[in-house]
């Protein structure tokens, strides 16, 4: 399939790619190379991105429920405003990325590596984030009720909202 002149398939090469606004809903791009793409306001909703590389990827405003990207890599995504509702980055690196006001709500982060990601404003109601590492990463004023955190690992540079306690969650002090 192609969109916008790009070959849209697994294992697809599209670094630097200009994708942005595009509608890739259910697109299947299982370990395709997206770092550096253009993706500001695209729709993957329900897109297959298991092992995809989108390091340092524009996801600003994207649009993304149910997508699974599982085994992903994220580092360094911009991801602010994101709607990424039920997403699965179950055991994904998305260390420091920006994932400031993103709706992550009944999203699987679980196992994923999130150390030094901005999450400031976003919504993780009902996410689940255990065994996640999180030192470093940045929760302020972030909806966390009812978030899983049973065994998340997190340290003294870890910011996370008003109200949440990790002991009371479950999470390890990771020093």
């Amino acid at each position: 399939m192609f969109i916008m002149g790009y070959d849209i398939r697994p294992a697809a090469k599209l670094n630097k790619a200009r994708l942005g606004g595009a509608d890739l809903d259910a697109a299947k791009l299982a370990g395709a190379i997206l770092t550096h793409a253009d993706l500001r306001e695209v729709s993957l909703r329900s897109a297959d991105l298991t092992g995809a590389d989108m390091r340092d990827a524009q996801l600003t405003r994207s649009y993304m429920p149910g997508a699974n990207m599982a085994g992903a890599r994220l580092s360094r995504a911009h991801m602010a405003e994101a709607n990424m509702y039920g997403v699965s980055l179950r055991r994904a690196t998305v260390d420091e990325a920006d994932l400031t006001g993103a709706t992550l709500q009944a999203a699987v982060l679980a196992g994923a590596n999130l150390r030094g990601s901005k999450f400031v404003g976003a919504n993780l109601h009902w996410a689940d984030l255990r065994d996640t590492d999180v030192r470093g990463a940045d929760f302020s004023r972030a909806d966390m009720a009812s978030a899983r955190l049973r065994g998340a690992r997190y340290d003294g540079a870890t910011r996370l909202p008003e109200g949440v306690t990790p002991q009371r969650r479950g999470m390890r002090r990771a020093d």
